[in-house]
């Protein structure tokens, strides 16, 4: 899932690697293309990721840097523990390793 900000945010992956932020012809088009279920989910919401994972095996996660962005990952990987059958999530960061902070102690 890619997006700067994860509210109404809808993950379509095609062929082509191109993805939708919202519901419109374009997204409508992709779905009849591959025939991808659109959801629409707030990635900050656990009900709303497990909601949008139901029928899913796998999963690729990946978010762009933004302030939800570990809440968000940290959701996505534990709304797969309450999907029957789940097999894997893919998780790609693009957080650097200078963008990274591990405060210490003194």
């Amino acid at each position: 899932m890619k997006a700067s900000h994860p509210r109404n945010y809808i993950d379509l992956r095609s062929n082509s690697s191109q993805y939708v932020l919202r519901l419109d012809e374009r997204s409508q088009a992709l779905s009849e293309e591959t025939g991808a279920e659109l959801v629409v989910a707030d990635l900050t919401n656990g009900a709303d990721v497990v909601r949008a994972l139901q029928g899913c095996k796998r999963t690729y996660f990946g978010m762009s840097i933004s302030p939800p962005y570990l809440q968000a990952t940290a959701i996505a990987a534990a709304a797969t523990k309450e999907i029957p059958g789940f097999e894997i999530l893919v998780n790609i960061s693009q957080m650097t390793v200078s963008q990274m902070y591990i405060p210490s102690d003194g």
